[in-house]
């Protein structure tokens, strides 16, 4: 196995070749990234984490419940915590205590210790980025809201807090115990009478092959399609969008088959009328470990996984729903 300072020194080679791979083209996306992975390495126990940005671009993380014992072991394994790893490579200083364990880095140099009073499962985490590695950056509050927003549509029951501790003083709540479900639901009562003619509303939940998907749908007087998930892939690639269509169009085709209707259908019609809210999370990261071919999420795959899902709950709408979802592209004699 690689030494930390090994490991720590591709880390930063890496980066000084591709800085934007980490930072993204306005820096917050790839810092959001690492945000919620962080959170990934904490295991899945944890039930609140709170964030605060503080002066001069430092940021804290504030763990509740994690398995402290568990922690402190991968900690040492150090390629189980291959996140924080990344974290000290890209700080100046870093900052991880969990109950009797602390972690001390400055530039890369680690010092563990042991103390004498405990902090009783809580993980607290402080940072502040390199800026001979990001180059200027300001870490900015709202684009850091968005990101702990996404953390909570991707972990259902997961409470997530972002603070800005200084100057204006700001805090945003995100708990969604339904994930993308919850999202909707607030959505379409806040837009009110714009929605009012909503129908066909469907939640979907499955697990395959270890990513959960979780996609919301429903048709109504205008049209919106949001994704979220944890991989950069999908992101990029658009390959739910693609799924969710491909199996709404073979589910919609199949009833008006079965109830003798002809329809006009296709992607930019279903767009006008459809709302929905897709999410893809999974345990598996393509973050860092580009040329594994088990940390890759084929595209192909993926897109086909999505389309059955939803084909399946199209077909198991109950017949009003299902037929009424039909004649919204009933061709006209």
């Amino acid at each position: 196995m690689k030494s930390l300072p090994e490991r720590q020194l591709e880390f930063l080679q890496l980066l000084k070749k591709q800085p934007r791979w980490i930072t993204g083209p306005l820096h917050m996306r790839g810092i959001n990234d690492l945000l919620a992975y962080l959170v990934m390495d904490l295991g899945g126990a944890v039930s609140v984490v709170h964030f605060s940005l503080e002066e001069e671009n430092q940021l804290t993380m504030v763990a509740k419940k994690v398995d402290a014992l568990s922690f402190e072991e991968r900690m040492h394994e150090q390629e189980k915590i291959f996140f924080h790893l990344m974290l000290i490579a890209l700080c100046e200083a870093v900052t991880v205590r969990v109950d009797h364990f602390l972690l001390q880095a400055f530039q890369g140099e680690c010092t563990y210790s042991v103390l004498e009073d405990s902090t009783r499962g809580e993980l607290t985490t402080k940072f502040k980025f390199r800026r001979d590695i990001l180059g200027e950056y300001e870490l900015d509050f709202a684009s850091l809201s968005y990101g702990a927003q996404q953390l909570a549509y991707l972990t259902p029951g997961l409470k997530v807090l972002m603070e800005q501790g200084y100057g204006e003083r700001q805090r945003n709540v995100y708990c969604y115990p339904k994930g993308v479900l919850d999202f909707m639901d607030y959505e379409l009562n806040l837009k009110g009478s714009f929605y009012q003619y909503t129908f066909s509303r469907q939640y979907v939940e499955e697990v395959v092959d270890g990513y959960h998907y979780r996609i919301g749908i429903c048709f109504g007087s205008t049209g919106q399609f949001r994704t979220f998930t944890n991989y950069r892939e999908l992101k990029r690639g658009g390959a739910i969008e693609e799924g969710v269509l491909k199996g709404l169009m073979m589910g919609i085709q199949e009833v008006a088959r079965r109830e003798d209707i002809e329809i006009i259908i296709g992607k930019s019609l279903l767009l006008k009328r459809l709302y929905c809210i897709a999410a893809v999370a999974g345990k598996e990261f393509s973050f860092i470990e580009r040329e594994a071919p088990d940390h890759v999420l084929d595209m192909p795959e993926l897109e086909e996984v999505v389309s059955r899902v939803v084909y399946e709950a199209v077909l198991e709408l109950e017949d009003s729903e299902s037929v009424g979802m039909v004649k919204l592209f009933k061709r006209q004699v």
